[in-house]
């Protein structure tokens, strides 16, 4: 995978969404046109980690997509792909419409000074045999 930089705009859909997406070579994918992506109002850039391992002779990828929004996102019971585009216009998918899929975790920040930032930090891990994927058309 080559190296991504600079995160301005992270989209979510359901995974249910994508099941008529291609994966080629465990290194690109193919996103359906239909699929309705929705914007997180994000503060600042967001950032990922991806890092690999071998279990049970396979490598396995757990990638972080971790995000800083104005006001908590609720998930309920929905489970989400998300879309991200860096600032030079590529497109990378973290997850597929296949399980596993993605855990979320928020966390509220309710500063003590006021120079600090207030808002929610959302964190989306991805762990399964694809890595991050980049969405070619």
């Amino acid at each position: 995978m080559s190296e991504i930089h600079y995160i301005s705009r992270v989209e979510y859909c359901e995974v249910r969404e994508l099941t008529a997406m291609t994966v080629v070579k465990k290194q690109f994918a193919l996103v359906p046109p239909a699929a309705n992506f929705t914007r997180l109002p994000m503060v600042g850039l967001a950032s990922v980690e991806v890092s690999d391992k071998i279990e049970n002779k396979q490598r396995v990828f757990v990638s972080k997509l971790a995000v800083f929004l104005p006001e908590r996102f609720e998930v309920g019971n929905k489970k989400l792909c998300f879309r991200l585009r860096t600032v030079s216009g590529e497109y990378f998918m973290l997850g597929s419409g296949d399980r596993p899929y993605s855990l979320i975790t928020s966390t509220d920040t309710i500063p003590d000074t006021l120079s600090s930032r207030c808002g929610s930090a959302m964190v989306a891990t991805y762990t399964g045999i694809l890595p991050l994927l980049r969405i070619i058309d």
